[in-house]
């Protein structure tokens, strides 16, 4: 699903960025009349673009790429003790160190 949208991704970022150059190659030259009206292509162009994006994203959600909606999570007698052995290590690691002794 998402293979036959990216090609139109692509081209609608492809487009966005050559407006954004040719704005800036414009305004480079201080025309800024001609810049300006190119600011309204370039807003609509990207605002597309966002929304594309943001609709490929909510489709490719895991939730929905999965045939099951639920998602299951296991829990064995392994991950209890991996839990334990991460927590302490991360308490030798990140635990407080004593003062150390002033010597005079």
């Amino acid at each position: 699903m998402f293979q036959s949208e990216e090609r139109e991704l692509v081209n609608k970022y492809n487009y966005v960025v050559s407006l954004w150059r040719r704005i800036s190659t414009i305004h480079g030259e201080l025309r800024y009349m001609d810049a300006m009206r190119l600011l309204y292509t370039l807003e609509d162009a990207s605002e597309r673009f966002a929304n594309q994006v943001n609709a490929t994203i909510a489709v490719l959600h895991p939730i929905h790429c999965m045939r099951e909606r639920k998602v299951h999570l296991v829990i064995d007698l392994t991950t209890v003790p991996a839990f334990l052995v991460v927590l302490g290590v991360l308490y030798m690691v990140l635990k407080p160190r004593r003062p150390k002794p002033k010597i005079n």
